[in-house]
């Protein structure tokens, strides 16, 4: 579709020439048509010349060139304008006071959101324009400022809703210093003040202690957003702390709200974490790692790990071995120091093993445990309720 025609000797747009007038391809030279814009299959068409008979090849229709491209841009948002604000005048190329628009809306009356009119400029391959001084101008005159380019346009359609839009109006309101006529407490009143309030309220440091953790976890339990994506973790404590290793055993929130128990091992960068939601319903298993870490010392560990050559693997013996369909938890201890060590693996990736202190991975289990107590309960009640 040509949206360049000569037309007298001069290159015009279809906006710019009438129905009757002679129109030329200044590509191949034979006569074109003028079609008016339309709607085709839903999507607005832009007036535009046509060949009336198959153009011959090689013919461009006068559409190669930036500044024809920017001819035909300018065409399309003319088009556009005219169905849209039918109580406007619209032209291309033309000047208010000193500055010129691309395409210029004018209204006989103001218009309560664009004022006397609207400017549209179109920016093909060129935003050189100096964008404030353009809408200074045109503010200055009450008209407001229609920013086009390529990313607005589809085919021959522009969308001006994509554009962006510098409306006259705000620039038209007077700064606090220019009011006049109001009573000397109104001016005070409207005085640029932005007083700070702060207040600051500490929390007892007690608060913050593990004895309170089950408190704060059930405020998370009852504040979580089901919808979120992944899961978050509520609680977790030590297990081992070396200062180039820590690992930590516990309590997060999977997407759907379910509680699920995970071994966390930080070196430096490097994270490994498993989680098994299993190990909820199967707290006894916890109960019982924490139960065999707080009363076993080291000498009494070393002498099992010693005798138990039946469960013996290399140089690891099980204490406790427990599976679920979606993880696998193990405590083992270390044949000749009897250290213990702590693993989960989900049966598809690499396990996470880390070395637990035995009495701070009690400790650090048993707070687990009443977290997840806490949360049991809360479901009995809210199962209750819903039941009730």
């Amino acid at each position: 579709m040509p949206f360049i025609a000569r037309v007298d000797g001069d290159l015009c747009m279809p906006f710019e020439v009438d129905g009757d007038d002679s129109a030329i391809c200044p590509s191949c030279g034979n006569r074109l048509t003028i079609r008016d814009s339309h709607h085709r299959d839903g999507a607005f068409v832009a007036r535009h010349f046509l060949h009336p008979t198959t153009p011959p090849d090689g013919c461009q229709g006068g559409s190669t060139g930036e500044s024809v491209e920017h001819r035909r841009m300018k065409s399309i948002a003319a088009s556009k304008a005219r169905s849209i604000f039918d109580d406007g005048t619209i032209s291309v190329e033309s000047t208010v006071d000193d500055r010129r628009a691309d395409v210029l809306v004018r209204f006989d009356e103001i218009h309560p959101r664009y004022g006397s009119g609207i400017a549209i400029e179109v920016q093909h391959q060129n935003h050189a324009k100096d964008i404030e001084a353009v809408q200074r101008d045109f503010h200055s005159a009450r008209y407001s400022v229609l920013w086009l380019d390529s990313d607005q346009y589809d085919g021959y359609d522009v969308s001006f809703d994509a554009g962006t839009l510098s409306a006259w109006w705000p620039t038209q309101i007077p700064t606090p210093d220019e009011w006049s006529g109001y009573h000397g407490v109104i001016h005070w009143l409207r005085q640029h003040l932005r007083p700070s309030v702060e207040l600051s309220i500490p929390f007892p440091d007690e608060l913050y202690s593990s004895d309170h953790a089950e408190i704060w976890a059930e405020a998370f339990y009852r504040g979580y957003d089901s919808n979120t994506d992944g899961w978050v973790t509520m609680f977790s404590a030590p297990v081992f702390d070396s200062g180039r290793t820590r690992s930590e055993v516990g309590v997060a929130l999977n997407s759907p709200g379910w509680p699920t128990i995970f071994l966390r091992k930080i070196q430096g960068d490097t994270i490994e974490l498993r989680d098994d939601s299993n190990l909820y319903k199967n707290r006894d298993v916890l109960r019982r790692i924490a139960n065999i870490l707080k009363h076993w010392d080291h000498d009494q560990r070393q002498n099992w790990a010693e005798r138990m050559t039946n469960v013996r693997h290399g140089d690891w013996v099980t204490v406790i071995d427990t599976k679920s369909p979606i993880a696998h938890l193990k405590l083992l201890c270390h044949a000749q120091s009897g250290n213990p060590t702590l693993t989960l693996d989900d049966h598809y990736e690499n396990d996470v093993s880390a070395r637990v202190d035995p009495s701070m991975a009690a400790d650090s289990l048993n707070s687990v445990l009443q977290i997840l107590e806490r949360i049991a309960k809360i479901r009995e009640r809210e199962r209750q309720n819903r039941t009730a």
